[in-house]
């Protein structure tokens, strides 16, 4: 058994395995990723048979891993456990001091043995996109990316520059900021696919509901028919307040762990939600 590097051509294999546990993901999402974190990704093999994967982001003294999956033949044989230990390592070559992952609650006992511990819950939901009316965000163009980084800095804690602007060009026409005497106030960014709309990050102030709102229906008018996702912290009761007043429902709920010091766990007070399972 070995561990080595993600390569694009593992991106179908990848994508295919992750989606047998119905992750809805594609050979460009981890190509997306490899672009993100160059040398993060990485496959294990059994005699030259690949066999798991997992994924990883480094956010400096945060790190963050997500897709971790084994094809099920091979469970039970501590693939994901070594796949686990492996990103560690590559984490906090990074720098990283706290690593982060989303878990579902059956495999808490998982990363609990290998020294996770549980912080807080996050909820998902799940609905239609829609024609809405909103007031005041806009869509983002070139010029706000900048504005938008130092936001995000200031609310989440980390440098995630380079996700926050692949995701910004890949997705601007779904992607709103709001902006008041020049100041950044929140933004959302709607990844959306052919027949889906995840939302994430979206960005704002606790205190602004109205901002918020205008942010969140703006996004959803981008989906019009599509089926939505979206992860918020179950603390955020404004957060999901809105979601159920725009008739989006709770569809499960992941605890989100961490191994090594909280410290540098994002800092929840502005996360209306996270961008991803997968990177947090």
């Amino acid at each position: 058994m070995r561990i080595r590097s993600m390569r694009p051509s593992d991106f179908d294999f990848a994508a295919k395995l992750s989606n047998m546990e119905n992750w809805d993901n594609s050979s460009d999402d981890f190509r997306r990723t490899l672009r993100i974190q160059p040398g993060g990704s990485f496959v294990a093999t059994e005699k030259k048979r690949r066999v798991g994967i997992v994924t990883t982001i480094s956010y400096g003294r945060l790190g963050w891993i997500g897709n971790l999956v084994v094809s099920k033949q091979y469970r039970r044989l501590g693939i994901g456990s070594w796949l686990v230990k492996h990103a560690i390592l590559y984490l906090r070559k990074k720098g990283a001091k706290t690593i982060g992952l989303f878990s579902y609650k059956r495999n808490l006992p998982f990363y609990q043995r290998l020294g996770f511990k549980r912080d807080v819950s996050y909820l998902r939901f799940v609905g239609r996109g829609r024609a809405l009316t909103y007031e005041r965000p806009r869509s983002v163009d070139g010029k706000d990316f900048k504005r938008i980084l130092i936001f995000d800095r200031k609310c989440f804690g980390h440098h995630r520059d380079r996700l926050l602007t692949e995701l910004l060009e890949r997705f601007r026409e779904s992607s709103f900021v709001a902006i008041k005497n020049r100041d950044v106030q929140g933004y959302v960014i709607g990844k959306n696919y052919n027949n889906t709309c995840e939302i994430g990050p979206w960005i704002c102030s606790r205190e602004d509901v109205s901002t918020a709102g205008n942010l969140l229906k703006a996004v959803l008018s981008t989906s019009i028919g599509k089926s939505v996702e979206i992860t918020v912290p179950s603390a955020n009761h404004k957060a999901l307040r809105l979601l159920r007043n725009h008739n989006l429902k709770a569809d499960g709920s992941v605890v989100r762990m961490y191994h090594g010091d909280r410290t540098s766990l994002p800092d929840d007070r502005c996360v209306f939600a996270a961008e991803s399972l997968e990177r947090g």
